[in-house]
């Protein structure tokens, strides 16, 4: 019976320290995008983000797109929709054509700045 208790402390204990390490880089990994967090967003701001144009709505003006990450918000890659600034601003495109744009955020949602085929 002590052999078994011995045994469940030494678990609980390097369960314990196994933990320590993941949870000392979360939180330095936390503290480094708090630290950049309020500069950055302006290192993206033109940046272009790639995707590929799932649907076009222009009766509602948006448009459905799979995309990268969007760095500027810290957003994974996704499929998600966008207005459109024009309604003539995807003249020429169709779905499954590759583009490139720049969103921004207005509003709470997501408009798209530019927006250029990729080659």
């Amino acid at each position: 019976m002590k052999k078994l208790s011995t045994l469940a402390a030494a678990l609980l204990a390097a369960t314990a320290l196994t933990g320590l390490p993941a949870f000392a880089q979360e939180h330095k990994h936390s503290e480094h995008h708090e630290h950049h967090g309020h500069g950055d967003a302006n290192e993206y701001e033109n940046t272009m983000v790639a995707g590929e144009i799932r649907k076009i709505d222009l009766e509602n003006n948006k448009v459905t797109i799979k995309h990268e990450e969007i760095k500027k918000y810290s957003m994974a890659g996704m499929t998600m929709n966008f207005r459109l600034k024009a309604t003539n601003q995807l003249d020429g495109f169709k779905p499954g054509d590759k583009v490139r744009f720049i969103p921004d955020k207005v509003d709470g949602g997501y408009v798209l700045r530019t927006v250029e085929k990729a080659e």
